[in-house]
């Protein structure tokens, strides 16, 4: 659905990015790809795909900012979802998925850069914000979690999704089983401390 984007103020280097994101595209609508070279077609499907990513980021980052703004209620919505997804006619269950992760990539500083910077593409970006949230508070302070997001951006460059999710769930239990022995190795090396002392 095309909205008419001649009427925008382009102030804003973001609506005026966007405007030329969309009127470039419009340019591009029927142009064949049948002309293009092998390598090309390989090059721009790799070149698309990142970005997906960065424009997925903007609009999330712009999203979370109308959400902040409760721009909704400005036209009657009860919520910036409910809004979207009745101004855009996606589904509501869509429109929700969008906006919770806005919020999480508006928590989540690194992995929303490393998804601008298409370093993540967006499915990889929201079960790595899934992960970190999903660290026990009481049991992580704020530099563990830092390093569990970092770690997990890292290992986005070798694997999937899919497999994030795993490593992402099991990163707490590694470093749990961790924690337990070293703390048993402490407490071993005290008694023996203490024996020695007898």
């Amino acid at each position: 659905m095309a909205k008419d984007t001649s009427t925008l103020n382009r102030d804003h280097p973001i609506v005026a990015g966007a405007c030329l994101i969309e009127e470039t595209l419009a340019g591009l609508a029927d142009q064949n790809t049948w002309s293009m070279r092998d390598e090309d077609a390989r090059e721009a499907a790799l070149l698309l795909t990142q970005l997906e990513a960065q424009v997925a980021e903007l609009g999330r980052r712009v999203l979370a900012e109308a959400d902040r703004r409760d721009v909704a209620a400005q036209t009657g919505g009860t919520s910036t979802a409910n809004w979207l997804a009745h101004t855009t006619k996606l589904t509501r269950t869509e429109a929700h998925r969008r906006v919770r992760q806005a919020k999480a990539l508006d928590t989540w500083e690194q992995t929303r850069c490393a998804l601008a910077g298409a370093d993540l593409h967006l499915e990889q970006a929201t079960v790595i914000t899934q992960a970190v949230e999903a660290l026990p508070a009481d049991k992580c302070p704020p530099e563990t979690v830092a390093l569990v997001e970092k770690t997990l951006i890292e290992h986005a460059k070798e694997f999937d999704a899919k497999t994030l999710r795993i490593l992402g769930r099991r990163v707490w239990e590694v470093r749990g089983v961790r924690s337990r022995a070293v703390g048993q190795r402490r407490r071993r090396c005290a008694e023996q401390d203490e024996a020695d002392h007898e």
